[in-house]
């Protein structure tokens, strides 16, 4: 949302308030309010207040013992996580949910690249002797 905000002042450097506001569908006064914050260098006040921000659907207790599983296993995948938590809190979660939920318990999802069946390990140690 701040981002979104950011353009509109942005676009209201370049045309008129009265019709940024129409394009955005806010009122004149909410945008000369985020103009007025921007030149204040109040950066925070352009986010949504806590009570109005999107409530997790997961507790405290659950995120722990979610950081808990990913301890045990940490080849755990992303998918895995959310079939769990489906089954043991009866939540059902997106993708990107879990991956910001791993990211915030800073886990990351980090797979190796896969190698050619073809190739030989040996040539492989070599070059990296030579090269260093």
């Amino acid at each position: 949302m701040v981002s979104r905000k950011l353009l509109a002042v942005i676009a209201a450097s370049k045309h008129s308030i009265a019709e940024v506001a129409k394009v955005y569908d806010i009122s004149r006064g909410t945008l000369t309010q985020w103009i007025k914050h921007i030149k204040d260098s109040k950066l925070d006040k352009l986010k949504a207040p806590p009570e109005r921000r999107k409530k997790t659907k997961l507790q405290a207790s659950q995120v722990e013992e979610i950081e808990k599983w990913m301890e045990q296993d940490p080849n755990i995948t992303i998918n895995e996580v959310r079939l769990r938590i489906e089954s043991v809190y009866d939540i059902q979660l997106g993708k990107s949910t879990v991956h910001r939920i791993m990211t915030k318990l800073k886990f990351s999802y980090i797979t190796p690249r896969p190698r050619h069946y073809k190739q030989d390990v040996n040539l492989i140690e070599d070059f990296k002797k030579k090269s260093t």
